[in-house]
């Protein structure tokens, strides 16, 4: 029992709230639901579950794993951890994901030359050995990418596009248009590439990804630079501006 309700009751309140607000049905990706772990999934009732899915998901989760730093103080609310602007990647394009789901998206990526392919299938199953070796897999490869693609998925807001930006990589989005989290605070255009997809789907995404090989270590540290200035709008576990954000929303 939390605040006099039971876990039903709680989320059936909830639910009456937001299918009543006027600013939730306007712009559903503004609002952000908050949980403990990753496989909250489990935890929420089949009344509530439409709406998150369409709300932006901040997940609650240590994240040292991305830090790669010993002795860091995961109580600083500065966000000091993104790796340099101008440090070398290992990999110019990655795309980290499973290439199973059905999304013609994600097919072409099979199928082009010079992305990386790190399918680290599901992140969010379990705390096994194997899975932490998964998870560091993922975090390491995104610290030590220059590009992540961000293809459309089934939601409105992806753990890809987060997760890419707290680790310095430059998202790259490969979809029909979706409205973005924040994007009242958030200038995702100074620091993100938005592909075609007609061209993608048509023949030309080879020609997209050597797009990307081809833009100049000045254009990549612009990026870099801006992207650092709204990390903390969409860590808020650490971040100082996500509150703002969403207030402001």
């Amino acid at each position: 029992v939390c605040n006099g309700r039971g876990h039903y009751a709680r989320q059936n309140y909830y639910k009456e709230l937001l299918e009543t607000s006027e600013q939730f049905h306007e712009r559903p990706i503004d609002h952000a639901f908050i949980c403990q772990t990753w496989r909250c999934e489990e935890y929420v009732e089949p009344i509530l579950k439409p709406l998150v899915k369409e709300m932006s998901y901040l997940i609650h989760e240590n994240n040292k794993a991305w830090i790669g730093i010993e002795g860091y103080d995961m109580n600083k609310k500065e966000f000091t951890h993104l790796p340099p602007t101008d440090a070398i990647r290992k990999y110019r394009v990655t795309f980290c994901g499973s290439l199973k789901r059905r999304s013609r998206f994600r097919k072409v990526i099979s199928e082009v030359e010079g992305v990386h392919l790190n399918n680290v299938g599901d992140i969010n199953a379990g705390h096994s050995q194997e899975q932490k070796k998964v998870i560091n897999s993922y975090h390491e490869t995104m610290r030590d990418s220059t590009f992540c693609l961000v293809p459309e998925g089934d939601t409105p807001s992806s753990r890809r596009l987060f997760d890419a930006m707290v680790s310095g990589c430059i998202p790259v989005f490969i979809t029909w248009g979706y409205d973005r989290p924040f994007e009242n605070v958030v200038d995702y255009d100074s620091f993100s590439i938005n592909l075609n997809p007609k061209r993608w789907l048509n023949g030309e995404a080879q020609d997209q990804i050597d797009e990307l090989y081809a833009m100049t270590e000045d254009e990549i540290f612009e990026k870099r630079e801006n992207l650092a200035k709204y990390v903390n709008y969409i860590n808020w576990r650490e971040g100082s501006n996500v509150v703002e954000g969403i207030v402001d929303a």
